[in-house]
């Protein structure tokens, strides 16, 4: 059985697949000579060039698994445009997430998001303040004041939605408000 082919630029991929996909663009078919070409870039990192193949009218991307296993993980913008001899035209932008290939990974290598990563240490900070209360002390002169556990909860909440929205779950959250008697 033939996979089949996207039609559009995928919003994430892993470093060491294979990419593949078809454009169509009816202003500017591979038929008529236009040339479709990808530039992604990403702070601090080696700009990526893609180029495409005529497939008849449309343009296809093929880029073998060895060459995307060197892509850096990152967040890219990526920009399309086409060129036509001395004609350049951007067609379309958008962004594109370069997953680490897991076959390759040290044994180091955190897996969680940067959201998930702060739910944690969040919930460690709540859970150890049950053993050790004290959120302001005074040493020497110096003091230290610890974020309040009213704080740490709404902070908990505003992460536990990033996660969860990132998991694909209901994206509301409900923040604990409490109001005193002035």
């Amino acid at each position: 059985m033939t996979a089949t082919i996207p039609t559009t630029e995928p919003t994430q991929i892993i470093a060491g697949d294979t990419l593949a996909w078809t454009k169509s663009l009816a202003d500017y078919s591979a038929a008529d000579g236009w040339a479709l070409s990808y530039v992604l870039l990403s702070s601090g990192k080696t700009p990526i060039t893609i180029s495409t193949t005529a497939d008849g009218a449309d343009h296809a991307v093929s880029v073998a698994a060895t060459v995307t296993a060197a892509y850096a993980p990152a967040t890219y913008r990526w920009t399309s445009f086409v060129t036509k001899t001395t004609e350049r035209k951007t067609i379309e932008s958008g962004t594109i997430e370069i997953l680490p290939n897991p076959a390759t990974q040290a044994s180091t290598y955190d897996p969680r998001t940067h959201a998930e990563k702060c739910l944690a240490a969040i919930e460690a900070v709540i859970e150890g303040r049950m053993a050790d209360p004290i959120v302001e002390y005074q040493i020497q002169g110096r003091m230290a004041k610890k974020l309040p556990h009213g704080e740490l909860v709404k902070l908990r909440a505003v992460y536990r939605a990033e996660v969860r929205r990132e998991r694909g779950g209901p994206t509301k959250t409900t923040i604990p408000v409490r109001f005193s008697h002035v």
